[in-house]
C-alpha cells in the first residue's frame, strides 16, 4: 500500500480512510522468467562440537583467522585464540579432511601473553611476498603492537613491536579501534 491516509489508525478520527495499492503477486512469474536463481550452493567441509584441531571452541570469546603458517601462498591454516586466557592454537586441515595443532600454547605466544578479552590478531603480508605468513597481534586501548613472523619448526620472532606508540602513527590507544589488512597499493597483495 501506499499513500495510506491515516483515518481510523491507531484511534485517528480525521482524515479519510482510503488508500492506494497496487498488486505485485502477479508478476511472480515474470520474475521468474527474467531473474536468475543464485546458483551458489553451499555444503558443509567440517563438523562437530568438539572444536576442531584440539580447540575447544567452548568460548564466547574464541576467534579464529586463516593464516599462511608453512609459506606456501595458501590460507589452508588457522590461528585460533581466546583473548584474556593466553589460549592460542595454530591448526592445519589434513588430506583426509581432519585437523590438527601445529602450534598450541596456554601462554600466549612469542611473549605476546593474550591476557586481554581485547587482544586481536590480523594475518598479513608484511614483507609483500604475496604470503599471509605474518601475524600482527594488537591490543585496543592499550597502544600494544607486535608483529610475528614464522620460522622454522614452532618459533616465532618479532619484526615490530611497540607497547606505547601503536603503529604507523595509529596509537591504537582507544578500546574501539580496530586494524585489518588490505591492499593499499592494488598490487593484489594484503600488505
Amino acid at each position: 500500500n501506499t499513500a495510506a491516509s491515516q483515518g481510523g489508525c491507531l484511534g485517528e478520527s480525521d482524515g479519510s480512510a482510503g488508500a492506494t495499492a497496487t498488486r505485485v503477486d502477479n508478476l511472480s512469474s515474470w520474475i521468474g522468467q527474467n531473474v536468475a536463481e543464485p546458483a551458489a550452493t553451499f555444503r558443509e567441509y567440517h563438523g562437530g562440537t568438539t572444536g576442531i584441531g584440539g580447540f575447544d571452541l567452548a568460548d564466547p570469546r574464541d576467534q579464529a583467522v586463516p593464516f599462511d603458517y608453512d609459506h606456501t601462498g595458501k590460507l589452508d591454516h588457522l590461528v585460533m585464540y581466546r583473548p584474556g586466557t593466553g589460549r592460542i592454537w595454530i591448526v592445519k586441515h589434513n588430506a583426509n579432511g581432519t585437523f590438527s595443532a601445529v602450534f598450541s600454547s596456554a601462554t600466549g605466544i612469542a611473549g605476546y601473553d593474550l591476557k586481554s578479552d581485547a587482544d586481536r590478531i590480523v594475518a598479513f603480508d608484511y614483507d609483500h611476498s604475496g604470503k599471509h605468513d605474518h601475524l600482527l597481534l594488537y591490543r585496543p586501548g592499550a597502544k600494544r603492537v607486535l608483529i610475528l613472523k614464522h620460522g622454522s619448526g614452532t618459533t616465532f620472532t618479532g619484526v615490530y613491536s611497540s607497547t606505547t606508540a601503536g603503529i604507523g602513527g595509529f596509537d591504537v590507544g582507544d578500546p574501539r579501534d580496530q586494524i585489518l589488512a588490505f591492499d593499499y597499493g592494488h598490487t593484489g597483495k594484503l600488505d
